[in-house]
């Protein structure tokens, strides 16, 4: 499992082994904006397995790596709009924390028109010019 993992970024994003991804982060070969079948980023499938340490480096080495954190995959669904609709809290509140140092934008539509806001709206309370997360 090691040596799969050691050779496949993808299952290292599911699985949430960062000390494989530290390893990949230092050899520039790896492409950290590869796509899979599913047109997902290593970004987007950790969000989707609610991997939140995961996120956490590779929002933290996103500048160095120059991760496209806008990607689109099927359905025009971008890693914000995975964490929402899986219901990853942690995950929300990291990509939003981080959406303006980075250039997130966490209003991008999927391809029925949402943003990630109307898919999890019970978290988000919204002002006239902003939308924050609720506690829990």
């Amino acid at each position: 499992l090691r040596t799969f993992r050691r050779n496949n970024f993808f299952a290292a994003c599911a699985c949430g082994d960062l000390d494989i991804l530290r390893e990949m982060i230092q050899r520039p070969e790896i492409n950290f904006n590869s796509i899979d079948h599913y047109h997902r980023t290593g970004f987007i499938i950790a969000c989707h397995y609610g991997q939140v340490e995961t996120v956490e480096f590779i929002l933290k080495n996103a500048k160095l790596k120059d991760i496209d954190l806008n990607w689109q995959a099927d359905n025009e669904l971008t890693g914000f709009h995975i964490a929402c609709i899986r219901g990853h809290y942690k995950i929300v509140s990291l990509i939003m924390n981080h959406a303006s140092e980075l250039c997130i934008d966490l209003f991008q539509k999927d391809s029925e028109g949402q943003t990630a806001f109307e898919m999890w709206p019970e978290i988000f309370t919204e002002t006239y010019t902003e939308i924050h997360l609720k506690q829990f």
